[in-house]
């Protein structure tokens, strides 16, 4: 799904996790060697994405980060893209799963342009990880980031856009529907997201409809909005 609107969500959500002592999971085998890039120069942003993180005070970019996984009955395969706020830096890699408890895991990163990326706040690189591979349209998101979490509930999330952009969350069961708005980022070279809606979490709100939603102008007196599903997967990941 491709537009000119370019969205990367980051959802910084701490709700007081404990992190299960589990051994350092590799990336699957990439044959690709151009598997992560670093530009000299700042690209311009194109496609759609979202992505969810755990960011925590005193956190540091490194060679390794956190998932919460959920249980997976469809694949055994998830999809980790790092992407930094100016957009020099991108990778993506694949990790196997299969047979793992539902809990938060350590992944491993190796990424060669790791004294670069350390020059960025935890906030300015961005940890997209999906269910499914990575050239497959991701089935659902997971959270992630750079460190366990500790004693947060609020989900942060990240966007790119030059549109006014809403976080919307319906509730079926209470027929009701949660509107958060997007807050401009300022004081940097923002390619990969340049705003950001605060929320605060409820586990209820996995089970409800959560969407991006974004005011376009059609004409002088037009107005319509593009809707971009967010789908969270949590269930049993998190204590």
């Amino acid at each position: 799904m491709t537009n000119s609107l370019f969205i990367l969500a980051c959802l910084f959500c701490n709700i007081s996790l404990l992190l299960a002592q589990s051994p350092l999971i590799n990336p699957l085998p990439e044959p690709d060697p151009a598997w992560e890039s670093w530009r000299n120069r700042v690209p311009v942003s194109g496609e759609i994405r979202v992505g969810l993180g755990i960011f925590s005070e005193g956190d540091k970019v490194g060679n390794s980060f956190f998932v919460g996984i959920p249980p997976l009955k469809s694949t055994s395969t998830i999809c980790t893209e790092i992407t930094s706020i100016d957009g020099r830096y991108s990778g993506a890699r694949e990790y196997s799963v299969k047979g793992l408890t539902s809990g938060i895991y350590e992944l491993a990163w190796p990424t060669k342009y790791l004294g670069d990326l350390r020059k960025y706040a935890p906030t300015e690189v961005v940890i997209l990880s999906s269910v499914g591979k990575c050239k497959e349209n991701a089935e659902s998101y997971l959270i992630s980031g750079w460190q366990k979490p500790v004693n947060q509930d609020t989900i942060t999330v990240l966007l790119n856009c030059d549109k006014t952009t809403n976080i919307k969350i319906y509730d079926k069961g209470r027929d009701s529907t949660l509107v958060f708005q997007s807050v401009p980022i300022d004081g940097f070279s923002s390619v990969s997201f340049n705003s950001y809606v605060k929320i605060p979490w409820h586990p209820r709100y996995e089970h409800c409809e959560i969407f991006i939603e974004q005011r376009v102008r059609r004409g002088p007196r037009s107005v319509s909005f593009n809707r971009f599903p967010l789908l969270i997967s949590t269930h049993d990941a998190l204590p």
